[in-house]
């Protein structure tokens, strides 16, 4: 999944932090390559890197299979 944060497509990029956002705090070991997506050129992927970011340090996780 971290490999996919350096995928040419945006939407990629985006899905791939918004799945390791909804590990929470288990997904602690790509907290280094969800912090470097923050400078990704696309709004979209810095603000899911943003929102999987508060979610791996201790922000809510969402389980499994849920739309949000």
């Amino acid at each position: 999944m971290i490999d996919a944060l350096k995928h040419r497509n945006a939407r990629v990029r985006a899905e791939a932090a918004r799945r390791i956002g909804r590990m929470g705090p288990a997904a602690a070991t790509a907290e280094a390559a969800l912090k470097h997506a923050l400078k990704d050129k696309d709004a979209a992927v810095r603000a899911a890197v943003t929102e999987a970011l508060q979610r791996v340090q201790g922000g809510t996780s969402v389980p499994a299979g849920s739309t949000q």
